[in-house]
């Protein structure tokens, strides 16, 4: 499994709210111990809390927490001095890491599924940065793999790593997050997550409920404090001095209490209007669900079949290349089968190189986990898209086990050959994509030539078969996505 590492940003000062949004109260935590403990549970190592404006409060709320603060003395000039001191934490602690996540505090709906979201399709897709898809665009929390750490580490301004994003589009990848769109900036978004809504009152927004302790660094008001009166005794009199009262006793007549029967037509009429009320309710609640079910199911179709074409268009790729690598296996038998003293030996090594190659593929199969983890909605559980699915995560596990034993096949034939009979300098040339410097070949007997030829043979079915499946691969992407579009009306999309 890949090391993956976290970067939580939680230096702001929470100018637009006016009190620190890391401390404010949420499911019984703050926001940011609700991001560190969903970290947790992902298995993100090592956590890194990125501090600034209300350092000391915020490490009093990360108290019995496996997070590691450090403070970003430079919080005021931006996000990007943050990921960089995060960035550099986390390498002291972990060097061997190979993928970091950035997230932000103030994002309530982040969840432990959405991290490993993350984590699976960078390692599915082989792309080097995993972001998170809401409102039309991509954003945090955002993975980002080894190769781009040193820009990460170089990053400047407020703009944070969104530009690396939009420089290195096409080894982007992203996950459907629909409520990443929420964060917390002003009392009104904080409002919109919590019940009672704020009324602005500090004292009434969060009071804790008095059976429960605080969290360490939560903010909690303090109690008004008031004062009991004091109850004035009244000093009783002297039996003496105190006068029988001569008035007559008063005789109360309590009123009929007995209630006339309403008519049964009233009755039934009361309960009809019950009755009405109730349905009404309740149907009024499954049209509300069906409305929030439908809008999540076309979030996710619709990024499905953005996935699917990529994946068709990265498909078209390699079975081109492919294809050109089988065309020169064909080309290296028949040259293989010639008397050495008249063998090609200069193409012979090129087209050795051209098929040491191998264009394998990986789908982006954010959306179709994302789809797997909610079968249970009407509009995924009476349709076929879960068979389609099946049907092409079946011949991708196909194509994958042909690209094994092709890899398997140029490391027990053609790196033998390569150490034996190429000499350095032509290595060095090939491998760089450079004309060879002389078609020298060290050792090489007729008896080489035969066995290459024999081994070609071998790797050449196999190739043939890697292409065979891309195609198929292929085909179960276009119906899959021409289902999905027809299924759930994306045309327009």
């Amino acid at each position: 499994m890949i090391n993956t590492g976290i970067i939580i940003l939680a230096a702001g000062n929470s100018s637009r709210l006016g009190r620190p949004k890391q401390l404010l109260p949420y499911r019984g935590k703050t926001l940011l111990s609700h991001v560190v403990t969903e970290s947790l549970a992902a298995s993100l190592q090592p956590v890194i809390v990125v501090t600034g404006a209300f350092h000391n409060q915020v490490l009093d709320s990360l108290t019995g927490l496996e997070a590691v603060p450090v403070q970003n003395p430079h919080w005021e000039t931006g996000m990007a001095s943050g990921i960089a001191v995060g960035l550099r934490k986390a390498l002291d602690l972990a060097p061997n890491v190979q993928s970091v996540i950035v997230s932000v505090c103030d994002q309530p709906h982040i969840t432990a599924d959405l991290f490993r979201m993350l984590t699976e399709t960078h390692a599915i897709t082989g792309k080097g940065m995993i972001a998170s898809a809401y409102a039309g665009t991509s954003g945090t929390p955002v993975l980002f793999g080894r190769r781009y750490f040193e820009e990460l580490a170089a990053l400047s301004g407020n703009a944070g790593a969104k530009q690396l994003l939009a420089r290195y589009a096409e080894d982007v990848a992203s996950v459907p997050f629909p409520k990443g769109s929420i964060d917390i900036d002003t009392e009104e978004d904080y409002g919109s997550i919590t019940s009672p809504p704020v009324t602005g009152d500090a004292r009434n927004d969060i009071l804790p409920n008095p059976e429960t302790k605080p969290e360490p660094g939560t903010l909690q008001p303090e109690a008004p404090k008031t004062e009991a009166p004091k109850p004035e005794i009244p000093q009783p009199k002297p039996l003496t001095e105190q006068p029988i009262p001569a008035t007559a006793m008063e005789v109360h007549h309590h009123p009929d209490l007995h209630h006339n029967k309403k008519p049964w037509k009233e009755y039934l009429l009361e309960g009809l209007m019950i009755f009405i009320a109730v349905m009404m309710g309740f149907i009024a609640e499954n049209i509300r669900e069906e409305i929030t079910n439908s809008q999540h199911a076309h979030e996710l179709t619709s990024q499905l079949v953005a996935d699917l074409r990529a994946d068709t268009a990265r498909l078209n790729e390699v079975i081109e290349a492919q294809t050109k690598i089988l065309q020169a296996n064909d080309s290296l038998i028949t040259l293989l089968q010639q008397p050495l003293a008249t063998a090609d030996l200069n193409r012979i090594q090129q087209l050795i190189i051209i098929s040491h190659n191998l264009w394998a593929f990986h789908p982006a199969g954010g959306a179709i986990a994302a789809i797997k983890n909610e079968l249970h909605l009407k509009q995924f559980a009476h349709s076929q898209l879960i068979t389609h699915i099946a049907h092409y995560e079946g011949y991708i596990d196909l194509l994958h086990t042909v690209q094994d034993i092709y890899l398997q096949y140029q490391h027990n034939m053609l790196d033998s050959f390569l150490r034996e009979h190429f000499t350095p300098a032509n290595l060095l040339a090939a491998f760089g994509h450079r004309p060879l410097p002389d078609a020298h070949m060290r050792n090489l007997t007729q008896a080489g030539l035969t066995q290459l030829a024999a081994d070609m043979v071998l790797i050449r079915v196999v190739s043939d078969e890697i292409v065979r499946d891309d195609n198929w691969v292929k085909e179960n992407a276009v119906n899959l996505l021409k289902y999905t579009i027809s299924e759930y009306d994306l045309a327009k999309d």
